[in-house]
């Protein structure tokens, strides 16, 4: 459960910054 909320973390951050934009998609 801790891995995944890392996760989920590390994932807003990448969409915050536009690293990730098929996440945000």
């Amino acid at each position: 459960a801790r891995h995944q909320r890392t996760l989920a973390i590390a994932i807003k951050r990448a969409r915050e910054i536009g690293l990730l934009p098929y996440v945000a998609k």
